[in-house]
């Protein structure tokens, strides 16, 4: 089930649990009931047997559509709160092996343009490959070295990649605190 759809129906059951509770808390105010009894007949004998210029059937649709609409904006008062939780789309960057690393996330959420940074001076790092089948990386401002790491460019890569997949799937990522902005 999609991330969106499950809080549509999180969002509709809260929305039942919170009129259920107000109907109720209705039922300890004297005189709300007939007053809502009272309203709702009204409504309909104005809406049925009132002599209007508009056909009856227009004026259903509007009212649907405005109370759809009312019910989109209540929704929206409510997702502003949840808005603020963490997106997984925001974790661009962290540190691996000493290194910074940051990245971008395609359509499809596949990981893009990952690459490499120094942590003392946030300058790109160059890769210098090991006759051993190990990789280094150097900043060419403050000189500092990060690895050797296990395998060539390539394969570095890929690990990274895998450790970003794994913290996505664990909800690792959000748990850290970037010490640099994405």
């Amino acid at each position: 089930m999609s991330e969106e759809k499950s809080h549509w129906i999180r969002d509709m059951v809260m929305a039942v649990v919170v009129l259920a509770t107000l109907g109720w808390l209705a039922t300890y105010i004297p005189g709300v009931w007939p007053w809502v009894k009272a309203t709702a007949t009204w409504f309909l004998s104005w809406f049925v047997f009132s002599k209007v210029p508009v056909p009856v059937w227009l004026l259903a649709l509007l009212l649907i559509a405005a109370v759809l609409v009312v019910a989109r904006f209540a929704a929206s008062l409510f997702n502003r709160r949840s808005s603020s939780a963490p997106n997984w789309l925001d974790y661009k960057n962290d540190l691996f092996h000493g290194v910074r690393w940051r990245w971008t996330f395609g359509a499809s959420g596949m990981i893009l343009n990952l690459s490499c940074f120094c942590p003392r001076d946030d300058t790109a790092l160059a890769h210098t490959e090991r006759f051993d089948g190990r990789t280094s990386f150097k900043c060419g401002k403050c000189g500092a070295t990060f690895g050797p790491i296990r395998g060539d460019r390539e394969q570095v890569m890929a690990t990274i990649e895998r450790q970003i997949d794994r913290k996505l799937r664990n909800d690792e990522w959000k748990k850290r605190t970037p010490t640099v902005a994405p």
